[in-house]
């Protein structure tokens, strides 16, 4: 009774949304798969990845959101078969992303017209780069345009700063011979003072008015004083911005070099791809082979029973052939193969090899 009360069986229909070894059992705890079906619903729910648009991008995320919040027993009960589906439109979302990206850095302005104002675009888009997966930032064929735009934006930055930092020494140099010109009359004011106290001869009115020239001139120096230490102020921040853009603009023209050369290597590898790939049946098993793609590359090999879906990897290696076994006579098997190669310490891969066929006779 109390397995009873506890477990549900799971209905046919919903284990035909499964891989075999996915599920492994008949019955599953209620609230397990009542979480699971929900899920399951919600993904299967999604368009199909020819369909998808931007519209879809909020309900791909939600659905995203409700899986990750399941138990590793209840993602079980999901099964790779619908959670493939939920990973392909996550895909075909950044390549959304991607391609929108491509446009968005289309419309910035040429290298020599950058100006200052495009700080925001820029920055916008090198946000949205960032953001990607490091397979659709591959798919940023005009990436080199966005960083292009950077390092210009950089250099105008640190321009301007030292620009600032130019007028700001003007002005400090300015406001001290005001300052010296203030105390002077402070001194000269004080002089007049004394002589007039001292003297014996001048009237109450005439060192009144040497006392009220006085007063002026202090409170002339004090104002041109204060002027002169905010000025020594901003000028000592202005140095240090203009300082730190400095730095930055060398660390992007440093990452700028690097990039550049990343690229280029990465664009080398995407334009190759694995040529004349062959299948040799053998006694439960096949000989599969292929062209060497060039110096350093590792080669994954895959395998299915459908020439054109549900390959699986069976092989990483670095030789240009293998032989893969544990096949089924009477059975039809189709192999293709990529290779990579590890670039900035990321893998980057070629194009796919075409589709060998073989039938395993004995």
């Amino acid at each position: 009774n109390n397995r009873q009360d506890s477990y549900t069986e799971i209905d046919e229909d919903f284990i035909n949304q499964f891989d075999k070894i996915t599920l492994s059992a008949k019955y599953g705890k209620k609230e397990d798969v009542a979480a699971a079906k929900a899920v399951t619903a919600t993904i299967l729910a999604l368009k199909g990845k020819d369909e998808l648009s931007e519209e879809d991008e909020e309900s791909i995320a939600q659905a995203r959101s409700q899986y990750d919040a399941l138990s590793y027993k209840q993602q079980l009960l999901v099964g790779d078969k619908v959670y493939n589906k939920l990973l392909e439109a996550e895909v075909v979302i950044g390549a959304l992303d991607a391609y929108r990206l491509i446009a968005k850095i289309d419309q910035l302005p040429n290298t020599a017209s950058i100006q200052l104002s495009d700080e925001a675009i820029i920055n916008e888009a090198m946000n949205a780069y960032i953001a990607l997966t490091d397979d659709m930032k591959s798919v940023v064929s005009n990436y080199s345009k966005l960083l292009e735009a950077e390092l210009k934006l950089t250099e105008l930055k640190q321009k301007a700063a030292e620009a600032t930092v130019e007028n700001l020494k003007n002005q400090v140099a300015s406001l001290q011979a005001e300052a010296a010109a203030a105390a002077q009359k402070v001194a000269e004011a004080e002089a007049k003072l004394k002589e007039l106290e001292e003297s014996g001869e001048a009237d109450k009115e005439a060192i009144k008015k040497a006392q009220e020239e006085l007063e002026a001139a202090k409170k002339e120096m004090a104002d041109a004083e204060s002027k002169l230490k905010k000025a020594e102020e901003d000028l000592a921040a202005a140095e240090k911005k203009a300082s730190d853009a400095e730095t930055a603009a060398k660390q992007v023209a440093d990452s700028y070099e690097e990039e550049l050369a990343l690229i280029k290597a990465q664009n080398a590898i995407l334009k190759k791809s694995v040529k004349k790939l062959k299948a040799k049946a053998k006694k439960g098993s096949a000989l599969v082979s292929w062209k060497k793609v060039g110096t350093g590359f590792t080669y994954e090999v895959y395998r299915s029973t459908n020439p054109t879906k549900s390959f699986k990897k069976v092989k990483t290696l670095k030789k240009l052939k293998v032989t893969v076994k544990k096949l089924k006579k009477g059975k039809t098997y189709y192999f293709k193969a990529r290779a990579f190669k590890k670039v900035g310490g990321k893998k980057v891969y070629t194009g796919w090899s075409n589709i060998a066929k073989v039938k395993i006779k004995k």
